[in-house]
């Protein structure tokens, strides 16, 4: 869900806002995160896509939606096992070269955070690295982060931000929290 939810952020940011943006994927492939873009702006069926097993018409909106998405400004960084040094600089890259005015990253656990003594603590470490790194390069930062399991045994499923696992820090540097 999480992967989907920042690609859906991305196309309304390229597609309806014209803002130039970078997903940085840690846990997916690029892809993966195309074929999805694709099916969903061409309004088909992702599974019957990668099957191939579409009507014409839809092939032909597939071939319009790959027109617009290889046209847009849009990259997908798809390297796994990045640290907070990598991310930074090819967050700084992307806004320097490209303009990109929206980073997606997801997600932050997956970041290789540094030695700390325990992993909340190296969890905290990363979240403080993307808030400065989203001043320094002065775009919005959209990080999604795992929530931990215990909201699943709850009657009322509801999160809440104690739910942000493994680390304290997130709500207290982020600007906003989505849950």
């Amino acid at each position: 869900g999480k992967s989907v939810f920042l690609l859906d952020l991305a196309r309304h940011a390229v597609f309806k806002l014209g803002v130039p943006t970078l997903i940085l994927s840690l846990e997916m492939r690029a892809d993966e995160l195309a074929t999805r873009a694709i099916a969903a702006e061409a309004a088909v069926d992702m599974h019957s896509l990668q099957q191939g097993q579409l009507a014409d018409r839809d092939w032909r909106r597939v071939n319009d939606a790959v027109g617009r998405i290889m046209n847009a400004p849009l990259w997908i960084e798809d390297q796994p096992a990045q640290d907070l040094a990598s991310v930074r600089a090819k967050v700084r890259a992307h806004v320097r070269r490209h303009g990109a005015g929206l980073v997606l990253i997801d997600y932050l656990q997956l970041i290789i955070a540094p030695t700390a003594p325990t992993r909340r603590e190296a969890v905290d470490a990363v979240s403080r690295g993307l808030k400065v790194l989203a001043g320094l390069a002065g775009v919005p930062l959209v990080v999604a982060a795992q929530l931990n399991r215990a909201v699943e045994a709850r009657h009322d499923r509801t999160p809440t931000l104690a739910d942000l696992r493994e680390s304290g820090g997130i709500e207290a540097d982020a600007d906003n929290v989505l849950l």
